[in-house]
């Protein structure tokens, strides 16, 4: 299976999520916080940003390293074409 995020501009959560399970992917962690993500479906769309960076914690992620991969937004520009690719094939 090969993931690409197609963050809806209507989900007010959708890009810091695709930039979360990004962070996660840094650390191996890709799939367990997709999986995070969605068991919390009913609550993500307002999730505090301090929210997802305690699901990292919880999924024994370095707190730091996610954190600061979150904050700089450093897998934007993947997420950006990931969207651009989908937008491009008609998605």
């Amino acid at each position: 299976i090969y993931y690409r995020h197609y963050p809806l501009s209507f989900h007010p959560k959708a890009v810091p999520l695709a930039l979360a399970s990004e962070c996660a992917n840094d650390q191996d962690a890709f799939w367990a916080m997709h999986d995070k993500i969605f068991e919390n479906a009913a609550t993500v769309a307002t999730a505090s940003d301090d929210t997802i960076k305690g699901w990292a914690v919880e999924l024994g992620l370095d707190a730091s390293s996610f954190n600061t991969c979150y904050d700089a937004k450093t897998h934007q520009a993947k997420i950006d074409e990931d969207f651009a690719a989908g937008g491009a094939v008609g998605v």
